[in-house]
């Protein structure tokens, strides 16, 4: 119906926010400096076969109910 809810954080909030995107940042860089491109790629390649089995098996399970 076009409803909406604007949400604002509270100062600390803000701090907490900047504290933990910082901290999310880091450990990406982190984890970046002990792989490789290949590795990342590997990395998708495997996630992506997942996603098709798991999206497959969900497949399987919506047809056995009907």
């Amino acid at each position: 119906d076009g409803r909406s809810v604007l949400i604002t954080l509270t100062k600390e909030g803000l701090k907490m926010r900047n504290h933990s995107r910082q901290a999310v940042l880091d450990f990406n860089h982190q984890v970046l400096k002990e792989v490789t491109e290949d590795d990342i790629r590997g990395f998708f390649k495997v996630m992506t076969i997942v996603g098709k089995v798991v999206d497959a098996h969900r497949t399987e399970e919506m047809l056995k109910m009907t």
